[in-house]
């Protein structure tokens, strides 16, 4: 394993490592966190780099973000940055800006229990529903979820304090939940899909008890706000490694949980989770060619399956095809925002995308002419490609709407008259008696 070339074991049992052991520089990290960091050890307090940003680092890869944690209270770090505000009230975190930088700033938890009143909550089933119990740098260290994410680092003396193990793990390809894993997934089990996520980005492979307790916790994801699940779905496969954390959500359960529906649809037709495939691989070479990603697309995607389904049906029960796709998709959206919150700015795009693979069919010269100006047509044709690479016959509609785009104005006129040419007219229905409910 790559990683195993990178890390030199510490000598003796100690917590801190030096920049011998670590290399860390301090051109790897973001100037906007030193400074933070350096402005809070002025004033006395203790504050590190922590978590993610410096477990990318050790893996050879660049953070995209950089947090800070300090033994200052977030009342304390606000009034030592002019641009900084506290947000939250689950776990209270402090927004620094510096320059065009955003940098969180957390004060050290200790374990909720230890707190009094509000300051630690905790619901029936055992979700975290507030966590401001303040403690030490080494409380902290064990409050965190997997031993990779509790580093600290400390640029004034280049030191690494890696208080978990965190640093042996990374070397030998370990992710390790810190404490009980049981306990740590009922706490927040959002960590679960952290898991998976971690898992795909580093190449780690959980370990045994935890693979255990999310098996067992993998139901609690029905516990988690459906709006916060919606973003960290998109963390989990909106990356370079979306095809690996999307079969990973499939192995553990876990994406039966978020998406119910898509996965009864899968189950009835299994061959439908091709275009999901195709998608995430899709994902994977956009990212990789730094290329965007709309999030719109890829639940577009996810949801497919059941949207298929219930089209289908409805379509063989009478529907004409459009009023098939409008009643399929919000059948879908309504099913799903029980399980995950997907915002209106995106739903409304889904619902365009799936509605235009009842339109690109439907070609005349003015009518692919109007397809071909809306909005969401780039991303209905490549959804038509992708339906296409399943296997899916559309009468070689893609490579038309291919060729069309790159013709001139005489020639569409041409193509959308030869492809018309003798295809029959949809009769209009007089009546929806045979049509069934939503």
């Amino acid at each position: 394993m790559v990683l195993r070339k990178i890390f030199k074991k510490p000598a003796g049992d100690s917590h801190k490592i030096s920049k011998r052991d670590h290399k860390i520089k301090a051109d790897q990290t973001s100037k906007a966190a030193r400074d933070i960091v350096l402005r809070l050890q002025e004033k006395g307090f203790e504050a590190y780099m922590v978590g993610g940003c410096i477990r990318d680092i050790l893996s050879g890869i660049k953070p995209k973000d950089f947090d800070v944690a300090t033994s200052a209270k977030p009342e304390q770090v606000v009034r030592l940055f002019p641009r900084a505000r506290i947000i939250g009230r689950r776990f209270k975190i402090v927004h620094v800006r510096q320059g065009r930088e955003l940098i969180e700033v957390t004060t050290f938890r200790a374990h909720h229990t230890q707190g009094k009143g509000a300051q630690g909550q905790q619901s029936d089933t055992g979700i975290l529903v507030r966590d401001n119990v303040y403690g030490s740098l080494e409380d902290d260290a064990i409050r965190r979820d997997f031993t990779c994410n509790s580093f600290y680092y400390d640029p004034s003396s280049e030191t690494l304090f890696d208080m978990c193990g965190g640093f042996a793990d990374l070397r030998d390809g370990i992710l390790r939940t810190i404490g009980d894993p049981y306990e740590r997934f009922r706490e927040d089990p959002v960590r679960m899909l952290r898991a998976v996520r971690f898992e795909a980005k580093l190449g780690l492979q959980l370990d045994q008890d935890s693979c255990d307790a999310l098996e067992v916790n993998r139901h609690m994801m029905a516990e988690v706000s459906p709006a916060r699940l919606f973003d960290e779905v998109i963390k989990v496969l909106m990356t370079d490694s979306a095809d690996i954390a999307f079969g990973k959500l499939i192995d553990t359960g876990l994406f039966d949980q978020l998406f119910p529906g898509t996965a009864d649809a899968l189950d009835a037709d299994p061959g439908l989770i091709r275009l999901i495939e195709l998608a995430m691989e899709n994902t994977v070479d956009r990212i990789k060619m730094d290329k965007g990603v709309a999030p719109f697309f890829l639940y577009a995607a996810l949801l497919w399956p059941a949207t298929k389904l219930s089209f289908d049906e409805f379509c063989a029960n009478g529907m004409s095809p459009s009023e098939a796709m409008e009643t399929a998709a919000r059948k879908t959206l309504d099913r799903q925002s029980v399980r995950i919150t997907i915002p209106k700015r995106f739903s409304v795009p889904i619902a365009e995308v799936w509605k235009l693979q009842t339109v690109l069919p439907r070609i005349s010269p003015k009518r692919a002419s109007k397809t071909a100006e809306h909005t969401r047509f780039r991303a209905g044709y490549d959804f038509l490609l992708l339906r296409e690479e399943t296997g899916e016959n559309t009468d070689n509609l893609g490579q038309w709407w291919t060729d069309y785009q790159k013709a001139n104005p005489v020639v569409r006129q041409e193509m959308a008259h030869t492809r018309n040419k003798g295809r029959p007219r949809r009769r209009k229905r007089t009546n929806n008696n045979n049509s069934p409910s939503n």
